[in-house]
């Protein structure tokens, strides 16, 4: 045989050897790895989700009744970012079906 198939065969051995290797440690890394546990909170009950949720089940008489107006305007003002001097949703009473 001579050298130059000789070299060849080699470098063909070692980057098939090289391969087969690499691919077993991904294959060994994928196994090992176990799935993160994220822990499940449950989030605070919300004044004021329920008191819009209440508007929006009261369909178009939510828009004359003046709880619900004043309600979507703080809520319209904390979404943009806008601060007022209205009082805080625990003072405004439950709007009427």
């Amino acid at each position: 045989m001579d050298s130059r198939t000789l070299a060849r065969t080699g470098a063909f051995a070692f980057v098939g050897i090289a391969v087969t290797l690499m691919a077993v440690q991904f294959s060994d890394r994928e196994r090992r790895e176990e799935p993160l546990a994220v822990a499940q909170v449950a989030p605070l009950p919300d004044p004021r989700r329920a008191a819009l949720r209440a508007c929006r089940d009261m369909g178009e008489a939510a828009s004359r009744d003046p709880s619900c107006l004043n309600l979507w305007s703080e809520n319209r003002d904390r979404f943009l970012g806008q601060v007022t001097e209205r009082p805080a949703i625990a003072d405004h009473p439950e709007p009427v079906g």
